[in-house]
């Protein structure tokens, strides 16, 4: 049954305005524990609940999402010519792609489909002021973990799907930014 309404799930992203949809089965979702190193590196790593070392590891992102079968792939990808631009839609594009996750998660627990999970394309922002100084997400209704930081190599993952985006970090000028998001359905 969840597989034959993916497609109804597919429309709706494209709706909420997604340009990647792209539907994935877990076997196809590249897991890679060197992901969660790169979040190390992140300004956000340690200062947000749903961003490493406060959120579980590699092990259990590794066996929640093979407890699904599939799901989509989610995003958007914008163009900018120069760093201010850069700056601008990188902190502009975070929200407009776990909005569009969390309303397909809204969608199919209205379809019964109490298991659906999000993960969302870099750290979350479904807070305006998210309090830095907790482990604990104050909003969980909205608060989303980033998909790389569940050990997924997003990367290798969209490639297997066709899906070719601009490795990380991103030229100063005339680059485009991916926002790629996953989609469990259950």
């Amino acid at each position: 049954m969840a597989y034959e309404d993916l497609a109804i799930f597919r429309d709706m992203a494209k709706e909420q305005g997604a340009e990647i949809i792209e539907q994935v089965y877990t076997d196809e979702i590249a897991m890679d524990f060197r992901t969660t190193y790169k979040c190390m590196t992140c300004l956000k790593y340690g200062k947000k609940p749903t961003c490493p070392p406060n959120i579980p590891d590699f092990d259990y992102f590794k066996r929640l999402i093979n407890a699904y079968k599939y799901g989509l792939l989610v995003g958007k990808s914008y163009c900018y010519s120069n760093e201010e631009e850069f700056k601008i839609i990188r902190e502009e594009s975070g929200p407009r792609v776990q909005e569009i996750l969390l309303t397909l998660e809204k969608q199919a627990f209205k379809r019964n489909y109490y298991w659906a999970i999000s993960f969302i394309g870099g750290s979350c922002r479904g807070c305006n002021a998210c309090p830095s100084d907790s482990s604990i997400c104050v909003n969980p209704s909205r608060g989303r973990i980033p998909l790389e930081a569940t050990g997924v190599d997003v990367m290798k993952t969209c490639e297997g799907k066709g899906i070719n985006i601009s490795p990380f970090p991103h030229p100063v000028e005339n680059g485009q930014l991916y926002r790629i998001g996953l989609f469990l359905l259950e």
